[in-house]
């Protein structure tokens, strides 16, 4: 008589059970980054220092001002250039193809196996293996720009680039960088300043967006529907 293990017995091994983990909470979202929306303003120093210290605090608040020193700007007076650039060379590729062929005229000499098409295809598998000891074409210029700086200093700047093509003179530019700015930084004066960023009136984007205030207890005219026209 077989002996049958009662269903619940110890003896018996229980099915798997699995476990159901809770999810962790949703974190808080991340608060992005506030882009600053202002415009720009890039102000000489000279002329900074000339305005008043209310117009300084408005274009601060209204604008992300860059102030720029004496000798950070300038306008350029005059600009010289040289072809710096060094030339490829080519002796490796000739040399390849020379020794090449002459190696194939040789051995086609001493087995009687010779072709006009062979001497040629082993004169170009020697060139194009010669052309590894060559050296390629590099272009590079210089160019010296004559500055006169925000103090009235004239000051030389070298440029070195890969194009030949150059900055004019007049431009107004960032030193040493050479990066153009708005041509108005080289004649800027307090009185420009005030035209081109302070003539208009500004209101802060929150004020205006905010309704204005109400006083605790003031009667709010309510306007009654206009009667449908019959």
């Amino acid at each position: 008589m077989d002996a049958r293990v009662p269903a619940g017995s110890g003896d018996q091994a229980a099915p798997p059970t699995t476990l159901l983990m809770p999810f962790a909470p949703p974190s808080a979202p991340v608060a992005g980054v506030v882009q600053d929306l202002r415009p720009d303003a890039v102000i000489a120093s000279r002329v900074w220092e000339g305005l008043t210290e209310a117009e300084r605090a408005r274009l601060k608040l209204q604008y992300a001002t860059q102030v720029l020193r004496a000798d950070g700007y300038g306008a350029i007076v005059d600009v010289q250039g040289v072809d710096r650039s060094i030339p490829g060379t080519t002796a490796g590729a000739h040399l390849g193809g020379a020794i090449a062929g002459a190696a194939y005229l040789d051995r086609g000499l001493r087995g009687g196996n010779y072709s006009a098409g062979g001497a040629l295809a082993a004169t170009l598998v020697g060139a194009v293996i010669g052309s590894a000891m060559d050296r390629r074409h590099q272009a590079r210029y210089q160019f010296r720009y004559t500055v006169r700086q925000g103090d009235g200093e004239m000051r030389y700047v070298d440029d070195f680039t890969t194009t030949p093509f150059r900055h004019s003179p007049g431009l107004c530019v960032r030193v040493p960088e050479l990066t153009q700015v708005g041509q108005h930084v080289c004649e800027q004066t307090p009185e420009s300043v005030r035209q081109r960023y302070l003539a208009m009136e500004w209101t802060p984007p929150a004020a205006a967006a905010e309704p204005a205030p109400q006083a605790l207890g003031a009667v709010v005219p309510v306007v009654p529907p206009a009667k449908p026209v019959q």
